[in-house]
């Protein structure tokens, strides 16, 4: 009996020995905090002062932290020193921390959040993506947050992701997924490959700063400071959330998502979900480059702490979205993948090439055309930009070969929607416009 314990508490001390830094980093080191980093007041286009925005943001919402990111086209230098000072004011060191931003506002090129700038960039080039870039550059520690990506739909997203090389990645921290529409374009981000780490805002032009909806940006970070939280997003830990106590975190060997990791067989990826609420997973997924599945999980509780192994060979990146029985989703934060042992760019060519909707904006005679290279259960279903299912248009196992399934556009209103196709081992989302 002895001999028994002996043995096991030698078991134990080695189990802890190797996990111990999984657990000594995401749980004793780091803390995760809710707030928002988008919103508005009267400074530009929304209600109430700054001041009011914190304070109900801290005594009524409840949130950790607060952006307030009015127009820059809005702002004067005397306005934007008074926003600067009423985050000031009302930080308080693991309370509640207010944060002095900017939207940078194109009508052609897209929104973008600015923080932790000296001083406002200029309204001159609201129409030029370089000068831009190099005016945040010029406001160091600048941080820069690609805003809903979703809409407006006829933006052309920063230059289609056009990537202004290592300076302006270092800078561009986070892109926002509110609504499930948004993942396409994240996945976008990381193919361009910009080191981006997801964050769920509130864009608030009421008086609602952290109650307009449950949707959250979840950072990991040392501490509750202002300098913890950049410093964790530059990091790249953080998360979105449209649960307003969700939260998920992955490392692979103590390194944290958001990281650059080198590639290796079987690599051990540690998973923590969990929602305060326990309100259950219906589905968990880890998505990788092209849309790739390394793992599905179904109908799992509120609580998952694991650890699964990967070879991901085919993916220069990868992270974990889950979605709960109400259709809210959570999005982890990347890991990017380096010394892959084959190329992905041909691949994802390759790939694209089986898989179309024609003609795209839709019309009665518009289909889905994939071609499979062997037998495989396939789903094909049509969603809003919010993720709820609103038709199926495959959900069986199908040969190898050519298959195409018109789009029942009849029962559309027009608008923008997308349409996932799930043959078990690929997940691919192509949004399409009717």
């Amino acid at each position: 009996m002895i001999t028994k314990m002996k043995k096991n508490n030698r078991l134990f001390f080695i189990i802890f020995f190797f996990l111990f830094p999984f657990f000594s980093f995401s749980q004793q080191t780091m803390h995760c905090y809710f707030g928002n980093l988008h919103s508005h007041t009267s400074y530009s286009d929304g209600m109430g002062t700054p001041r009011r925005a914190f304070i109900y943001a801290r005594d009524t919402a409840k949130i950790d932290f607060l952006a307030v990111t009015d127009h820059l086209e809005a702002l004067d230098t005397s306005e934007w020193d008074s926003i600067k000072f009423m985050a000031d004011e009302v930080t308080q060191d693991s309370v509640f921390i207010g944060i002095a931003g900017y939207e940078w506002t194109s009508d052609t090129l897209g929104h973008c959040n600015v923080f932790n700038t000296p001083d406002m960039v200029s309204t001159s080039n609201l129409n030029n993506w370089s000068a831009f870039v190099q005016s945040v550059l010029n406001e160091s520690p600048a941080i820069v947050q690609f805003n809903h990506p979703g809409y407006p739909f006829t933006s052309n997203k920063w230059n289609s992701f056009t990537n202004m090389g290592t300076s302006a990645d270092s800078a561009f921290a986070l892109i926002e997924i509110i609504i499930y529409l948004e993942e396409y374009f994240y996945m976008e981000a990381l193919d361009s490959n910009w080191h981006v780490s997801p964050s769920n805002n509130q864009d608030n032009h009421n008086a609602d700063w952290g109650t307009k909806n449950e949707g959250r940006t979840g950072i990991w970070a040392t501490g509750l400071t202002r300098q913890n939280l950049f410093d964790a997003i530059k990091a790249g830990r953080t998360f979105s959330t449209m649960d307003k106590n969700s939260s998920v975190w992955l490392d692979i060997n103590g390194t944290p998502m958001g990281s650059e990791i080198s590639y290796a067989s079987n690599m051990p990826l540690h998973i923590m979900l969990n929602d305060a609420d326990s309100e259950q997973w219906n589905n968990i997924q880890l998505i990788g480059a092209n849309g790739h599945i390394f793992m599905n999980l179904t109908n799992h509780a509120a609580f998952l702490d694991t650890i699964v192994y990967i070879t991901p060979s085919a993916s220069k990146w990868l992270y974990l979205k889950a979605k709960q029985y109400d259709d809210q989703y959570i999005f982890s934060a990347p890991f990017y993948i380096t010394n892959l042992p084959i190329g992905i760019n041909d691949y994802k060519e390759q790939y694209d090439h089986l898989l179309s909707v024609y003609p795209n904006p839709l019309n009665t005679s518009s289909a889905v055309i994939f071609q499979l290279m062997e037998a495989a259960n396939i789903t094909l279903k049509i969603m809003d930009i919010s993720g709820r299912q609103l038709a199926i248009l495959c959900d069986q196992r199908l040969p190898k070969g050519k298959h195409k399934f018109l789009i029942p556009v009849k029962n559309l209103t027009h608008g923008v929607y997308l349409m996932e196709y799930n043959d078990g081992t690929v997940c691919k989302t192509i949004k399409i416009i009717y």
